[in-house]
């Protein structure tokens, strides 16, 4: 049996409320994921809240954009680690850019100070 990552699982719960246009609630979520209210509670706090989870009136929440979003982008937006940030083309094309000039503006300093 493969493990399933428990972020999927309550991503699919989000999805689920999000399609249905319903609200919930921290303890309706851990319920149906398995999980523990704190878990779900730091999961939306840190990663997700004012951008893909909305606070209804107090406590319910509610999704919007999280049916847009494949599995690895949750992943990649809920993980901890800063090794699993993928970067996009622009930011690559970026990085090289600034190197690339940082290259130039040493040799033109260098033909500069011969």
């Amino acid at each position: 049996m493969v493990k399933q990552d428990k972020r999927i699982i309550v991503l699919s719960f989000f999805r689920d409320k999000e399609r249905k246009k319903l609200s919930f609630t921290y303890a309706e979520a851990a319920l149906a994921t398995g999980n523990k209210v704190n878990y779900i509670q730091k999961l939306v706090s840190e990663s997700l809240k004012g951008k893909y989870i909305f606070q209804d009136k107090r406590p319910n929440w509610y999704c919007k954009g999280l049916l847009a979003i494949s599995d690895n982008d949750f992943i990649r937006i809920t993980s901890q680690s800063t090794q699993a940030k993928i970067l996009t083309d622009d930011e690559k094309l970026y990085y090289k850019l600034i190197k690339r000039s940082l290259n130039a503006f040493t040799v033109a300093l260098e033909v500069y100070n011969r």
